[in-house]
């Protein structure tokens, strides 16, 4: 009989345990207005100058709540920059939000995004000079 309390006892410590994990969600639909996956947590975005000079290359991922890159979106623009000048940016974004209850209803305030930041399509350049 004790034996059989015990077991009972530790499943449902066990289902308890299992039932109360934090569960992690994130708003994240757009990286510097490119879209990305659902399971996006963070966004970066590397800038610099091109071997031949004549471009900035923004390398743009899409990370996951571990880091790990889910879409990687590279795109060009001219550089407004003198020839010789050697130009490097890093831009990092992120947003989740830990729940306990498990209670979905706190998704619908997690709509955080690039895109909805504005919608003037400046530079990586004037990106950085504006702040």
């Amino acid at each position: 009989m004790y034996k059989k309390l015990s077991i009972l006892v530790c499943v449902f410590v066990c289902i308890v345990k299992v039932s109360n994990k934090p569960r992690y969600t994130s708003g994240v639909q757009y990286c510097f207005k490119r879209e990305c996956p659902d399971n996006t947590f963070a966004c970066e975005k590397l800038t610099r100058v091109s071997e031949d000079k004549k471009q900035l290359v923004s390398e743009i991922r899409c990370l996951d709540i571990h880091g790990s890159s889910l879409n990687n979106i590279t795109t060009y623009e001219d550089n407004p920059f003198d020839p010789d000048t050697e130009f490097k940016g890093y831009t990092y974004s992120g947003s989740f939000h830990v729940s306990l209850d498990n209670d979905d209803n706190d998704d619908a305030n997690l709509k955080i995004s690039h895109k909805e930041e504005g919608n003037d399509k400046k530079s990586e350049v004037e990106d950085l000079n504006s702040s």
